[in-house]
């Protein structure tokens, strides 16, 4: 018969004076920095998804899985295969590409 394990109580450790971690500032104001940019990179990330479904959503709707448009200098390929389609959006001129 197998005995039930006991369990101890875990107590708050107290700080022995001189022991304490020291605050590095500079630190904390980079990790700070870095969460709050994390933050908002997850933000625009949901704006992007809901951007890019609304995009498929109207090339589907037309039909199309390329469009190009000279004057308003854009180009996008849309390929609608599984399990997750792609599309790229770039400027005819060279620019950018998503």
């Amino acid at each position: 018969m197998a005995r039930a394990k006991k369990t101890k109580k875990i107590t708050e450790q107290e700080e022995i004076p001189g022991t304490e971690r020291k605050t590095v500032p500079e630190v904390v104001k980079a990790g700070r920095a870095y969460l709050a940019s994390m933050m908002e990179r997850v933000t625009w990330l949901e704006d992007e998804k809901e951007k890019k479904a609304k995009l498929i959503e109207v090339m589907a709707k037309h039909g199309l899985t390329e469009y190009e448009d000279h004057k308003a200098n854009l180009r996008i390929e849309y390929d609608p295969g599984e399990p997750k389609p792609k599309v790229k959006v770039r400027e005819l001129d060279g620019g950018e590409e998503e």
